[in-house]
């Protein structure tokens, strides 16, 4: 495995990890693109704190990180994307653009100017994950940063966070995205001590 700084122009191959992560295979793959490229578009804040795993498979994890105050949208992207899906689909990205932008907003008062964000990680193979996430704590070591926030919610395998020195400091019910459809989901924000 090799680590390095991120490649924009893998932005797709992005896309498509999410994709096998998170798409719904009860769906059209247009909409999995949809839904999956949004997620990946609004945490891609920051190249600088941005690092990619690669083998000899090719692209096999990514861990993005900001600065805080930093923020992206997927704007232009999503407007261009929209007409491609059908009434319900688009409603199901817009329902979950605004749910991001909800987690974030609960983040953010957490957070103070000498904290930095870990805006999504994604591995598709064993050890990969913590490894990157090594790798980012050490680049951001000594530089005088406080702690290494980040939000997840309970539809994700959140267990990793605790296994990686992260303490859970704040969690909420989710009313706004999967709790509007019935199921039980909670954000939840984690944070480390960066040395």
């Amino acid at each position: 495995m090799i680590i390095d700084k991120f490649n924009p122009a893998h932005i797709d191959k992005v896309v498509e990890m999410a994709t096998l992560k998170w798409g719904r295979p009860d769906q059209r793959p247009e909409f999995n693109r949809a839904f999956c490229g949004n997620i990946v578009r609004h945490h891609f804040f920051c190249e600088e704190l941005c690092y990619q795993a690669e083998d000899e498979d090719g692209l096999q994890g990514i861990c993005w990180a900001a600065p805080y105050g930093t923020g992206c949208e997927s704007g232009e992207w999503l407007e261009n994307t929209l007409p491609s899906l059908d009434g319900k689909e688009k409603e199901t990205v817009l329902k979950d653009v605004a749910y991001l932008r909800h987690a974030d907003n609960i983040l953010k008062p957490m957070m103070s100017t000498s904290d930095i964000r870990l805006t999504l990680i994604i591995s598709l193979k064993k050890g990969y994950g913590s490894s990157m996430l090594s790798h980012l704590m050490d680049d951001l070591s000594g530089k005088g940063y406080g702690y290494l926030f980040l939000w997840t919610d309970s539809t994700c395998d959140y267990s990793f966070y605790p296994r990686h020195g992260f303490e859970m400091v704040h969690q909420e019910k989710d009313t706004l995205f999967y709790g509007s459809e019935g199921r039980e989901n909670r954000i939840m924000i984690f944070r480390r001590k960066i040395f």
